[in-house]
This record gives structure tokens, C-alpha cells and sequence, in this order.
């Protein structure tokens, strides 16, 4: 790094096309504060003295001219930024001075003109990777919420193992020790999944990134769709790298002496200079950002016949639809799209103009949509489509072959409201021999789940859910609902057992399901106290799915609720939404499934009575089978939990752990035969 900057110092100019590069202009006013934290760590913050509104929205209010509606109903809250940089290295060389220039103009343009309320800087000594993960493990996992966003950032001397991981280095790292001082950069995998923050980008600029993956740009088209993505509260989860695993990066300065990253200057230049096009009014995307910034990196690598290759790569791409959005404060022609307008529920200053909203379509019927009686769409089951309509009262339908089914619903100005159509349940039919009818009505708090048959698995699975089969099941009787704190403290008191892990915390929570309850100590012997059973995962699964079986003429269900991940149904990490709590939520908090059914899909696993077995589904008996009959290593879990991802949250999803297992994540409900 430390020749590149000499050979440019010495010439004493850069290309015109640099000179250009490298102007940035002129910042917002300021109106910032900073104070420093006990850790050391500078927390820089805008003065929000005048309004309550994240700053990104104040500037849409400012740029368009617009009135937007109060904070909880726009598509994200407030933007964080945590800067790490390191410019002095007690064993490493050479020294990177410019590091701290890095971060001085990362945090102005974020608080200047990048729509972000808070920035903590850490540098130097004062950062390292304890304080770095305690920073993404606890602080930004409890403070932020769903609704939220985070940029981390980081500058510095970066090593790479083997060619296959890239490592960020402290200031007490020493070469080729990969066990100290550093982080691996693909840390930023946990942190994406534990942070709740709707979106969330990492930007690493150091030698050696170690993230080798396939640039994307897009079009305008497609930059236009991925801004309204986000403007009707998709997430996000993007890293961004300087270069690759075997790439360095080099210090450019521009006028006195003020140098930069190659790729922290580009990337700084094409965010405050880039001007959108017609559709996109003054929204631009990460994508449009990072495709700028490539071009100038690869201009510099060209001049300077450099290997410089920035990537960007999509996290969880297939539950992250929409992209990182910045604001123009400068743009040239400052019209608001209707559908942006729309999605954020603007109106003019003056008398309100926004008069329209949406609704949201899930539907589990294949056929025709009409609204008010009007045809206006085609949808299969599992869809979920977005309707624009004008406030006031309306009714929507699905038309299908053999049923139709219909509901009223309400615009509200500017608001988006979900509508759900379900086929009428229809208990499932099974010959008479195998079914054995329950003579009386169900114990309180359970739910008679009727005798019938269902196909098992999944081909689109793991290996272990392999092959599909066809199951049937006796009627029972299943918990509406996960055993709950308050239900085992009650037995706790009645056996004088001891408590289970975490017992304090848990107390505060009675209306939670109970977790840190093992197969072997805990679940198996609660049920016996309540006259009750674990149920066998051919139950357990033939009742989640809720009545939907898989056979002729009912399509099977990913979901309990349908083939779409939708975190309005279900506690789960894998999908931004209505997730407001930091783990497990009160019971019954998501809408049942079609056997009246709460939480079969996420909040905590529940064991099952099986022992687990890849190969067991190829040998499995089709009437009532009870799982392996020899012992095995592991019990199955069922239904994920609230830190899944939306793959261990399907119907199908198996899981296994040991018997004695306590952990954080894991409850169980009971069944109960029914005769």
C-alpha cells in the first residue's frame, strides 16, 4: 500500500479522471453531536431536536416536498452505522495513516447526506474483536429492531487463510496468526442472522477480503423495482468487498495530502455524485453504488495495472427481497414516483392528495381474483400479490374450481392491509378400518385432530425427509398450545423437581413457552404428570399441516398456513416483520393453523417421541408409525424456532438432538389418544 502511495505522491497529480472521481460535495449542514462512550467508542448522532422522523425521511420531506405519516408507518426506523478502523499496528507494517480519514469521511457523508441518525466510530487500540462482537452480538441485537437498519464498516490490514478465509486484523495482530486479534470476515453470517435490523449491509476494505462472489449491478428497471421492494418493507443483507481472497488494496491522495482507500473513495463519491434516473427520482441503491464504485476501483487498477476486483454478495438472498436504499439530497429533478408515494403513504404539503393504499392477497385457492366484483387477476395457491386501491371499504375474491371464497377489508390512506383467502377445511377421509373415532370431547386446552391420512415428507427437503409417503394417523387430541412457563412451574411445584436452565429469566415470561426442558428428564416425565404423551412426528407433522394433506386435489403446504415464508405468521429470524420480541413469544401470539393450532412453525422446537433415522422413512409402516423401534443417539425435534431460518420452520423439517439436551430454544406440547 505504502509504494502505491509513494509512486502517486512523487508524481504529484492524479488522472483527470481521478481528480473527478475524488470531488465530493459540498455537505449538508451539520447539526451533529458526538460524545464518547466508557468503552472509548465515539457515538456520533444528529441533533433531532425538530422532529421525531429518521433523518432518510426528514430528507424525503425536505427533497420532495412531501408530509410522510408518523415513524411507525413508514418502511424502516432509524439507520445505524458502526465504523471500525485501524491505522496503527503495533507488529504489522506498513502503517495506514489514511485509515483515519476513511472513517472521519464515512461518518460525514452518512450523517450528512447518507440518511443515518447514529455513527459510532471505534479505532485503534480501542477497538478490538471483543469489542467488536460484543458490539453485534449483544448492543445491536437488543437495541435495534426489526424495523431498523445497520451499516458496518471496516478499514484496515485484512490476512487471508489459505486462500479461502479472509480475517480482519486489530491492532495487536502479528502475520499469519489467525487465532488472535482478528475476526473472520464471514462473521458477518451470525451477525446477519441474530440481528433483527430489517436491513442490514457490511462494507469491508482491507487487503485480501477473502469474499470471492459474483458483482451485480442492474439496470434501471430493476433498480426501480428493488427501491419500491424496500419502500414496502422488504429487508435487506449485503456485503461488500474491496477485492478477493488474493488482492490488495492501495491508498490514494487527493488534493493536500488527504488520502483515501481506493475503494472507500470510490465508494464515497459514486453515493454523494450519483444521480438516479427518471424512475428512481433521488432514491439510489446499494447495487447502483457498488456498480459506480467498481468502475472507478477498476479504472484506478487499469492506470496503475493493479488487481482490484470489488464484490458484493446478497446474504439469505431468497428471504431478502429488497436492497439498501440512500436518499439524493441533491438531486435534480425531485418528483416522487405515485407508487413510492404510495408505499410511503405521502401527501403534498397542503391538503392530503394521497388517496390511495394496498392490499395484500395470501391466498391458498388457485383461480380468479376480483375486486369489487371486478376481474382483475389470475393467482395459484401460496400467492401472495399487492393491490393498489383507493381508501374506503372493499370486498376481494378468489374464484376457484370447485369454491370461492371472499372478505371485506378496508384502505387506509397510504397503508398496505393483508387479507388471507383459505380453502374451507374439510376433515380428511380415511377407511373405516383404520379409524379410530374419539368417544368423547377434548380435554381442556387440547384440540381433537381427526383420524386421516397425508402424504410425509418432502422431496424438495433434506435427505432425511426422504422419500414422500403416505401416512395415516388415528384420531388425538394435541396441546392447543406449547407448554408454557407458568404450566411447568405448576408442575415443578406438584413434583418438587428441580428447575430447568435458565429458570429466573424465564419466570418473567409466564405466558412464554417453557425452554431449556430436556426429552429425557423433562418433557417425557411432564407429560406423564398431566396424563399425557409426547406426540410421534407422523402426529406432529400430519397436524401441522392443518388439515392440508398433500393428497389429490389439496396441493401440500410448506408452511401451516401455505408455501410462502411470512414471518405475520410465525416467530422466526429468517424474514423481517412483526417480530418485536429478542427470543421467544407468548403463546398463541400468530394466527392459528387450519386444526386451530398455534406456533407449529417457529417460537421454540418440540421434541417428539421418535428416535431419529435418515433411513426410517423407506421402511416406514403406513398406519400410525411410532418412529424406530431400537434406540438411537437422538430424539426428533419439530417446527423450528425463533432463531430459525424459514427452511427449519417447514412442516417437513426434521431436527434431532440428544436426549439429555438442555437448550435455549427447545419446548415440546403434548398429545393425548383419543377414544
Amino acid at each position: 500500500m505504502s509504494a502505491m502511495s509513494k509512486i502517486l505522491r512523487r508524481a504529484g497529480y492524479l488522472p483527470a479522471a481521478w481528480l473527478l472521481l475524488f470531488t465530493i460535495p459540498a455537505a449538508a449542514q451539520p447539526q451533529i453531536r458526538s460524545t464518547k462512550l466508557s468503552d472509548g467508542v465515539e457515538r456520533w448522532y444528529r441533533d433531532k431536536a425538530t422532529s421525531d422522523k429518521p433523518w432518510f425521511f426528514e430528507q424525503v420531506e425536505n427533497l420532495y416536498r412531501v408530509v410522510l405519516p408518523p415513524r411507525d408507518r413508514l418502511p424502516f426506523n432509524v439507520s445505524v452505522a458502526f465504523l471500525v478502523g485501524v491505522s496503527r499496528y503495533d507488529y504489522l507494517r506498513p502503517q495506514l495513516p489514511f485509515v483515519a480519514n476513511d472513517l472521519a469521511d464515512m461518518r460525514e457523508f452518512l450523517l450528512n447526506q447518507g440518511g443515518f441518525d447514529t455513527v459510532y466510530v471505534v479505532a485503534n487500540q480501542v477497538a478490538t474483536p471483543g469489542l467488536v462482537e460484543n458490539y453485534m452480538t449483544n448492543r445491536f441485537r437488543r437495541s435495534l429492531s426489526a424495523r431498523d437498519r445497520l451499516l458496518f464498516y471496516y478499514s484496515g490490514h485484512g490476512a487471508d487463510l489459505g486462500g479461502s478465509t479472509g480475517y480482519i486484523q486489530f491492532s495487536k495482530a502479528i502475520a499469519d496468526d489467525f487465532a488472535n486479534h482478528v475476526l473472520p470476515i464471514d462473521r458477518c453470517m451470525e451477525w446477519s442472522r441474530i440481528i433483527k435490523a430489517s436491513h442490514i449491509l457490511f462494507v469491508y476494505d482491507c487487503c485480501a477480503s477473502g469474499l470471492a462472489f459474483g458483482a451485480k449491478s442492474g439496470g434501471e428497471a430493476e433498480a426501480y423495482a428493488q427501491i419500491l421492494s424496500a419502500l414496502s418493507r422488504n429487508g435487506s443483507r449485503m456485503v461488500i468487498t474491496a477485492g478477493t481472497a488474493n488482492e490488495k488494496t492501495y491508498e490514494v491522495p487527493r488534493p493536500g495530502g488527504r488520502g483515501n482507500g481506493v475503494f472507500t473513495r470510490a465508494f464515497l463519491n459514486a453515493a454523494a455524485s450519483f444521480q438516479p434516473g427518471p424512475q428512481q427520482a433521488g432514491f439510489v441503491t446499494i447495487n447502483q453504488i457498488f456498480a459506480q464504485a467498481e468502475i472507478g476501483v477498476k479504472n484506478f487498477a487499469a492506470i496503475y495495472r493493479k488487481s482490484l476486483s470489488p464484490r458484493r454478495w446478497d446474504l439469505q438472498e431468497d428471504e431478502y427481497r429488497g436492497t439498501f436504499v440512500f436518499v439524493n439530497p441533491n438531486a435534480t429533478n425531485p418528483v416522487l414516483p405515485a407508487e413510492y408515494a404510495q408505499a410511503l403513504g405521502a401527501r403534498a404539503r397542503g391538503p392530503a392528495v394521497a388517496v390511495y393504499g394496498m392490499v395484500r392477497l395470501i391466498s391458498f385457492i388457485t383461480g380468479q381474483v376480483y375486486i369489487d366484483n371486478e376481474l382483475i387477476d389470475e393467482i395459484t395457491t401460496g400467492e401472495a400479490k399487492d393491490y393498489t386501491r383507493k381508501i374506503g371499504s372493499h370486498q376481494i375474491e378468489v374464484r376457484g374450481a370447485s369454491e370461492t371464497q371472499k372478505a371485506t377489508f378496508t384502505i387506509a390512506q397510504g397503508q398496505t392491509t393483508e387479507v388471507t383467502l383459505r380453502p374451507s377445511i374439510k376433515a380428511p377421509t380415511v377407511p373405516r378400518e383404520t379409524s379410530r373415532e374419539p368417544t368423547k370431547g377434548p380435554p381442556e386446552g387440547m384440540v381433537l385432530i381427526p383420524a386421516g391420512s397425508f402424504l410425509m415428507g418432502s422431496e424438495d427437503g433434506d435427505s432425511d425427509e426422504k422419500p414422500v409417503h403416505e401416512v395415516y394417523v388415528d384420531a388425538f387430541y394435541l396441546d392447543q398450545y406449547e407448554v408454557t412457563v407458568a404450566q411447568y412451574q405448576s408442575y415443578l411445584r406438584a413434583t418438587g423437581r428441580p428447575n430447568p436452565g435458565n429458570w429466573d429469566e424465564q419466570l418473567q415470561n409466564l405466558n412464554h413457552p417453557v425452554v431449556y426442558v430436556s426429552w429425557e428428564d423433562d418433557a417425557t416425565n411432564y407429560a406423564q404428570w398431566a396424563g399425557k404423551r409426547l406426540p410421534t412426528e407422523a402426529e406432529w407433522e400430519y397436524a401441522a399441516r392443518g388439515g392440508n394433506t398433500g393428497m389429490a386435489g389439496n396441493p401440500k403446504y410448506q408452511y401451516p398456513w401455505g408455501n410462502v415464508a411470512s414471518q405475520d405468521h410465525a416467530n422466526y429470524s429468517g424474514v423481517a416483520g412483526k417480530d418485536k420480541w429478542e427470543r421467544t413469544s407468548p403463546v398463541g401470539s400468530f394466527p392459528p393453523n387450519g386444526f386451530g393450532l398455534y406456533d407449529m412453525a417457529g417460537n421454540v422446537w418440540e421434541w417428539c417421541s421418535d428416535w431419529h433415522a435418515e433411513d426410517y422413512y423407506s421402511k416406514s409402516p403406513k398406519q400410525n408409525p411410532k418412529g424406530p423401534v431400537t434406540t438411537g443417539g437422538y430424539r426428533v425435534l419439530r417446527g423450528g424456532s425463533w432463531d430459525s431460518n424459514p427452511q427449519n420452520v417447514r412442516c417437513a423439517n426434521r431436527n434431532r438432538y440428544n436426549p439429555p439436551v438442555r437448550n435455549y430454544s427447545t419446548g415440546f406440547r403434548c398429545a393425548q389418544d383419543a377414544r
